[in-house]
Formats: C-alpha cells, structure tokens, sequence
C-alpha cells in the first residue's frame, strides 16, 4: 500500500506499519483515534528501532550503526540496480537510490558534517593569513 494524501487513511497506514513491525500492542482501533495513541505507535516504533540500532552497534563492536549501515545498504542497492539496469524488478531505480543514500547519510550525520566543513574552513583562513604574512 502507498500513501496518497485523501485516498490512504492515515490511521489505516500507521496500522499497517505497527504490525508490519511487529508492534500490535499499539495498533488504533477505529474508535480511538486519540492523538495520545499515535504518540504510543511513534513511541513504540521508536523504541524498537533504537533496539535494533543497539544490536547492530553490539554487532559492528560499536564501529557502526543504522547511521552507516542504512546509506550503505541503499548505495549498494543503487549499484545492482545500476548494473542490471531493465532487470532490477522491484529495485528502485539506482539513481534514486543513489540520491536517498546521499541525503539520509547527510541528515543523519548532520553535526559532524558542520563540524567537518566548520574545520575546513578554518584551515583556509589560516592557509590565507600564512600566504598574506609570507608575501609581506
């Protein structure tokens, strides 16, 4: 099933993705709909998926998390869709998968990418100030 705004009801959608998750203790039923019971679904989805990024930090001897892994097996995916090409069936189209690995790894390592650009900077300030004092 696919969201489309006015066609898909959102309670149906979360429903779906609660027991798809394996999270039937939280699915809505169609008499309560209380904002309360989405902020328990979001809760326990949560709570499942820092699980799931603990095991893998456990996993990778703490080298790595959902952070890394989710990009990579998304660039991963781009390729074999890249070299199957017609072929790749229910694959998305490795341009798009190629472009979600980018923006996901970007927002998810958002602090570091700041600081990373912040300390480039500050090493062409300094490159600038020791050519200027190396010309006078």
């Amino acid at each position: 099933m696919e969201y489309a705004p006015g066609v898909v009801d959102v309670d149906d959608l979360l429903r779906r993705v609660a027991r798809a998750a394996g999270l039937h203790g939280v699915v809505l039923d169609a008499a309560d709909r209380s904002p309360r019971n989405r902020e328990q679904l979001v809760h326990a989805f949560l709570d499942k998926v820092t699980a799931v990024n603990r095991l893998v930090g456990r996993a990778t001897g703490d080298r790595a998390d959902l952070r890394e892994l989710v990009p990579a097996a998304l660039l991963g995916i781009s390729v074999v869709s890249l070299v199957i090409h017609d072929d790749r069936g229910r694959l998305p189209r490795w341009n798009s998968a190629l472009y979600h690995s980018y923006r996901i790894f970007m927002q998810w390592h958002r602090r570091e990418v700041a600081a990373h650009e912040a300390a480039g900077r500050r090493e062409e300030r300094d490159r600038r100030s020791n050519a200027l004092g190396e010309s006078q």
